[in-house]
């Protein structure tokens, strides 16, 4: 803010921002944590702990067949939960026996083989959400730990936690209730206002106040008045007295009727006026009279044409004075605010108002999100459907089921995702300690709703993005539709192959795809046989990919349906078709995800509920209006008087001096005259002189005292240009304000913004053809895992994948930003214009990458939680039974890089050959730098493709040793471009009108209009003291004169 805040105002926008960090930060965080591990489990991701699928290997005629059998858990003795259909089973976690080689014991989890049973924790299909469901009771009973303990190899002690009266969470709180809260007890504000004040350092302040005039104002205006109302009143009372004497004098007259007085009045107003002699003397000549006469009229002209001319300019000239209005309605508000825009200012009673007081926000879904495409029924329908062993991993049925539990999942989490960010968007508070306009309030508030949907379609967009990119990179399993296992003959080593469809490969694609449909198993060619194709709808690498590059056409056909309920019950079903005339059956999953599942928004801004939440306490604003009638009056009385002695005065000197010079003009007469001036013989010549001197002090002393005082004022620019308003600026920076026209304008308008990215990202080493080029000359599959190039070609993809979602992100979040608007009712200089903008570039620049690294950390640490598996085998590996039965399980054990146990940690890496390696591609590429990639030897021995110029690093702020990871910190951003058109902010801004003040002295005019309306009080008070003191000062001589005769 260009001005200083008050402590209140602080305190609410500080707890406002605090409170919305709080929200926000715990919403982010269980949310994205939900949906990574729901895409986990809708991508049927393989869990090294194995537990909810075991990969078993089936010997069945001679052939080989690779399944994904899902975990059972054996809730009670009569009710089992399935991975395949449940992916929340819940059962007591604990100690078991040792399994043994007996599959049904470890798919079917008997708990008649439980040990010890952990209190509060719990097992699942997942660890992740496993733990999340579990309490920490045993950890806070020394009796339970010691006895699990007793279980581990280990000769440690461990103490258990204290419950403590003070914590927010209970023993009996879940994970889950405690993530949610971010596992903080306690947050500790501090707000110092005097800091605050000290960084904003203000130069002055300025403020008005209501008072009553000083005394020189009351004084001058008595004076004033004083002197027109005396001279007006002796006008008005001698001619009532005149004219009562005259009554009482003559004897009665003839009657003269009423017509004859009005013929002759204006012969009567003649002869007076011909007679009219204002400067008659006694002892005057004929010649003096003529003169006399003359300089009647000539004061009378004169004293008509100044009094019209300055009776006219008080009349026309404009006074401001401000009105205040207390607890004013809504209606009187909207009506003040047409009529005064400007300076219109109302102080709330309330300065925090939240957003859910006056608005209301509601999205309208994608009809397939509530149709029974994603009901319950619809799942199980296909989930239950009895699947054998002999079946296509592109059968419909197989398949389906899982699909759609996705589609439910992306319209759960698309309307959990709104919902809850909707919720923390309505408890943000409307901090404003001033109420403002009804069209201003709404631009604000339809500026905050559209930043804020972007800002929640993109982070959904982006985590799903990235949750696809990390998958693929790290070449994560799933259950047997992304690789398949090879069994080497001479080393019985099984080999993990990556799965192709058509030509695609999954090692260098996730968007491999093969249309589903109903198949068969022909046992006469010992291949499957197409029996219906499903119309645009996919299978592929990851259910997740191939379900968002597929249309629901067949699911809004009858006929389709019907053959695909034909090959899958024998009984009719009796869901319903998807609508038509609501969405084109043609657009494909991704289309409606890039919308976040919305048709349409529907928002209702109330102004009416935010003026009553503000509650005006009171209303001021400036008015310009002529003086009021007292004003008129006592300087009309001040100038009357002052102009009638002026000139009075003025035309008596003229005309003696006309006198003397028909008379007995000469220069020995003329210096008589003047030593006359400095010689009193006479009282009345004593008087006149001492009123005269004390009359010239008196105004002369007012009049500097006028000229050298300072005054405030306002004045009032129309239009201005660019360089009217610069110049005013640089004179009147502190008080000079301008109201736009349109108070809201795009960013984009008078803004530009560009990004440079790392020099890795425009280089041959994120190509497609560089990565082929890996893949394609590289087996990663026959080396050891610490051997960099295992994993190279996944490696190569996420790092281009960063490259591009790096790009992707700073464009959405730029283009967010340039399609805002910024909003101000007040044209703003452009320093401070510059500092508005580098304030939300730096809080920009600082929220992008913070919101992708959050994203990214989720899923990291979901990753190695649920230590799931990938096809390079660098985290864990499976091992199998020496000799194979019908169904053979395959075992993990987790791998190590430099005694550092995947196990233990999912950050395990190692060096190797200029890169690293470890437990997931991800965190190997993130631990390493780009060093490599400057040595032409390490990159490439081959010279097919050239390193990077280290010339160029040169002009990078990351050095070559940085790691990966410090560079993705920043978004692999080197720096920021910004241009502001000052030009083009002026131009929009438009302003309507500018107004300043100052302190200065006053024009000559008025000086003038003062000293002529207090002249005429003053001539009569000054002769009054005159007199008063010369005759108090006579009378005193003459008392004490006898007394010295005496002695």
């Amino acid at each position: 803010s260009p001005y200083v805040l008050s402590q209140s105002v602080i305190q609410s926008e500080v707890q406002t921002s605090i409170e919305q960090f709080r929200l926000t930060t715990s919403n982010t965080f269980v949310k994205q944590l939900e949906f990574v591990q729901k895409m986990i489990i809708g991508n049927q991701l393989l869990s090294a702990l194995q537990t909810n699928i075991v990969p078993l290997y089936a010997q069945i005629f001679n052939g080989s067949l690779e399944l994904g059998y899902y975990m059972v858990y054996n809730i009670s003795n009569d009710s089992y939960c399935g991975c395949q259909i449940n992916d929340n089973c819940r059962v007591p976690s604990g100690i078991f026996k040792e399994l043994g080689q007996s599959y049904f014991n470890i798919l079917f989890q008997n708990t008649q083989l439980m040990l010890m049973e952990i209190d509060g924790f719990s097992a699942g299909c997942m660890p992740m959400d496993s733990i999340l469901q579990s309490t920490l009771q045993c950890f806070y009973n020394q009796t339970c730990l010691n006895e699990l303990l007793l279980f581990l190899s280990t000769n440690e002690s461990f103490t258990a936690m204290n419950i403590s009266k003070y914590s927010r969470f209970k023993p009996s709180s879940t994970v889950k209730e405690i993530v949610n809260e971010l596992m903080v007890e306690e947050w500790i504000t501090n707000i110092a206002y005097e800091k605050y004040y000290a960084q904003c350092a203000p130069i002055r302040c300025t403020y008005s106040k209501v008072g009553k005039h000083d005394l020189v104002n009351v004084l001058t205006t008595i004076i004033t008045f004083h002197g027109g109302l005396t001279l007006v009143l002796k006008l008005i009372i001698a001619n009532v007295v005149r004219f009562i004497h005259r009554k009482k004098d003559n004897e009665p007259n003839s009657q003269i009727s009423l017509y004859t007085r009005i013929r002759q009045f204006p012969t009567l107003i003649k002869r007076y006026l011909a007679q009219l002699n204002l400067f008659e003397h006694r002892s005057s000549n004929a010649h003096q009279v003529h003169y006399q006469y003359i300089a009647t009229r000539l004061y009378i002209l004169i004293f008509l044409i100044l009094l019209t001319i300055l009776t006219s300019y008080i009349l026309a000239t404009k006074e401001i004075y401000q009105k205040t209005i207390y607890h004013p309605t809504e209606e009187q508000y909207n009506k003040l605010q047409k009529i005064y825009p400007n300076s219109l200012s109302c102080s709330c009673s309330v300065i925090s108002v939240p957003y859910k007081s006056f608005l209301e926000i509601e999205p309208f879904y994608h009809h397939v999100c509530s149709s029974d495409m994603v009901s319950q029924g619809w799942i199980d329908y296909y989930n239950n459907f009895k699947l054998y062993f002999i079946i296509s991993n592109r059968d419909f049925r197989a398949n389906a089921g899982h699909q759609f539990q996705i589609l439910a999942t992306l319209c759960e989490q698309a309307q959990q995702t709104v919902n809850s960010a909707l919720q923390v968007f309505l408890q943000r508070q409307f901090v404003s300690s001033q109420i403002i306009s009804q069209e201003l309030f709404r631009s604000q508030i339809n500026e905050s709703i559209e930043r804020w949907k972007s800002n929640t379609l993109n982070s959904f967009l982006h985590l799903t993005q990235l949750i696809r990119v990390t998958n693929q990179g790290n070449q994560l399993i799933n259950s047997f539709h992304n690789f398949y296992f090879y069994l080497d003959q001479i080393s019985e080593q099984l080999i993990p192959v990556p799965a192709n469809y058509s030509t695609c490969s999954c090692a260098r694609s996730s968007a491999c795809q093969i249309p589903m449909g109903i198949f068969v198993y022909n046992w006469t060619i010992f291949d499957y046989v197409e029996l219906f194709r499903i119309p645009n709808f996919f299978t592929g690498c990851f259910l997740v990919e191939s379900l968002l590059e597929s249309t629901l056409e067949c699911f809004y056909d009858h006929q389709c349906m019907n053959i695909i309920e034909s090959y899958t019950s024998n009984t009719t079903t009796n869901f319903s078709l998807l609508d038509t005339t609501r969405n084109s059956p043609n657009e494909t999953v991704q289309s409606i995800i890039n919308r976040l599942m919305i048709d349409a928004w529907q928002s209702n801004i109330s102004f009416s509920a935010y003026y009553k939440m503000c509650s005006p306490l009171s209303c001021t604003y400036e008015q310009t209006r002529r003086h009021d009638i007292v004003y008129l009056i006592s300087s009309i009385f001040g100038l009357f008087a002052g102009l009638v002695f002026g000139i009075e005065i003025l035309i008596l000197i003229i005309l003696r001096f006309i006198e003397k010079m028909v008379n007995d003009f000469s220069l020995i007469e003329l210096k008589r005259r003047f030593k006359d001036l400095f010689i009193c013989r006479e009282e009345e010549q004593i008087i006149n002189r001492c009123h005269f001197i004390l009359l010239i002090l008196t105004i002369s002393l007012l009049y500097m005292a006028t000229s050298l005082t300072l005054v405030a004022k306002t004045e009032r620019v129309i239009k201005p240009s660019l360089f009217t308003y610069q110049y005013l600026l640089t004179n009147y920076q502190d008080s000079l304000q301008c109201s736009c026209s349109h108070i809201s304008i795009e960013y984009q308008s008078f803004l530009t913004i560009t990004s440079r990215i790392h020099q890795i990202c425009s280089s041959d080493f994120v190509s497609n053809d560089w990565i082929d080029y890996i893949y394609n000359t590289i087996d990663p599959f026959h080396l050891n895992y610490t051997d960099f190039r295992t994993t190279a070609t996944g490696q190569y993809q996420l790092l281009a994948s960063f490259c591009q979602f790096s790009r992707q992100v700073l464009n959405d979040a730029l283009s967010n930003l340039l399609t805002s608007h910024f909003i101000d009712t007040e044209l703003l200089s452009y320093n401070v214009l510059y500092e508005r903008i580098q304030s939300s570039l730096k809080e920009f620049q600082m929220a992008i990458p913070n919101s992708f690294l959050n994203s990214l950390s989720v899923i990291r640490e979901t990753t190695g939680a649920n230590m799931l598996m990938n096809t390079f085998m660098t985290s864990s590996e499976f091992q199998y039974e020496t000799a194979f039965t019908m169904f053979s399980i395959f075992y993990t054990r987790p791998l190590s890089y430099e005694k550092c146990n995947c196990g233990l940690s999912s950050k395990c890496v190692q060096s190797s050959r200029g890169m690293m390696a470890g437990c997931y591609p991800l965190e190997a590429l993130l631990q390493s730098t780009f060093q490599c990639f400057y040595n032409q030897t390490c990159i490439d021995s081959h010279n097919v493709f050239q390193a990077l110029n280290i010339s160029s690093s040169t002009s990078s702020q990351f050095l070559i040793n940085s790691s990966i990871e410090s560079i993705l910190n920043k978004l692999m951003v080197e720096d920021y471009s910004i241009n502001i058109s000052y030009e083009k902010y002026f131009s929009h801004c438009e302003p309507l009108l500018c107004s300043y003040s100052y302190c200065g002295h006053r024009d000559i005019l008025e000086m003038t209009l003062n000293i002529i309306g207090i002249y005429g009080g003053l001539v009569i008070i000054a002769r009054f003291i005159v007199v008063f003191f010369l005759k108090l000062y006579l009378n005193k001589n003459q008392k004490v004169s006898p007394q010295k005769g005496e002695t």
